[in-house]
């Protein structure tokens, strides 16, 4: 029923190595896909559980009546000390229709861009869809995800520097492992820069290589192995920070 579950507060960002994730699940880029919930909750053959249906004792429920017994503040609670309700599921036959999703949701403007290149990179939206391109938004509130680790906030071009900005509240801002792969859009010409140790620490400055500077170039950033950022960034006007 729920974004910000429980399980997505200790797996959601990218960690380090040796940081110790939920039951080893890691969700380091999370995408929230929303979807209309009168309509899912109405279809035939849909379900509803008062907590997560990996619990032993999770109830389990078809009609109006079970729906109306669920504890619907403690689902939605801020709370921490509520837990379990948090995981109540609707649970659906098969599989969403992909004209049902409403709106997709990123943590940042630079995730966004990553996720519509990837589209882009792979077989795009299905014909016929092309619509939800303009749906995939950035998050603003109400929030949707936990932003207590690693990730790319924004990245900029500036003079003869890549300014990256991260999570500046990260609770792992590393060291990881990075590798930088720069590509100049106009000829593809390509450099793979692997930097050990890396710190990911709200502002990091990082020159371009010679010969792609002041000009448009794509950026594949990955932390640990972990696609972090892809996208092109242009060259702005000088400024100070």
């Amino acid at each position: 029923f729920r974004p910000r579950t429980p399980t997505m507060y200790c797996n959601e960002g990218i960690r380090p190595a040796g940081n110790p994730v939920y039951g080893g699940a890691h969700c380091p880029v999370p995408v929230a896909l929303l979807f209309d919930a009168r309509v899912v909750a109405g279809m035939a053959g849909v379900k509803f559980s008062n907590q997560s249906v990996a619990r032993p004792h999770c109830l389990i429920g078809d009609d109006a009546a079970f729906l109306h017994s669920l504890k619907f503040t403690d689902i939605y609670s801020e709370l921490r000390s509520i837990v379990e309700p948090k995981h109540a599921e609707v649970l659906v036959p098969g599989e969403l229709s992909i004209g049902m999703l409403r709106h997709v949701y990123t943590r940042t403007p630079a995730e966004r861009q990553t996720l519509l290149e990837l589209l882009d990179e792979t077989c795009g939206i299905c014909t016929g869809f092309e619509h939800l391109r303009t749906s995939i938004r950035v998050n603003a509130a109400p929030p949707l995800f936990f932003l207590r680790w690693t990730y790319v906030e924004s990245i900029q071009s500036v003079g003869d520097c890549a300014i990256i900005r991260f999570n500046p509240s990260s609770a792992t801002p590393g060291p990881f492992l990075a590798e930088l792969t720069w590509t100049e859009v106009a000829t593809g010409y390509q450099q793979v820069e692997p930097v050990p140790a890396f710190m990911a620490q709200e502002i990091v400055r990082r020159e371009i290589p010679v010969a792609m500077q002041r000009r448009p170039i794509r950026l594949r950033l990955t932390l640990n192995g972990t696609l972090a950022f892809l996208g092109r960034v242009d060259p702005t006007a000088d400024v100070l920070f």
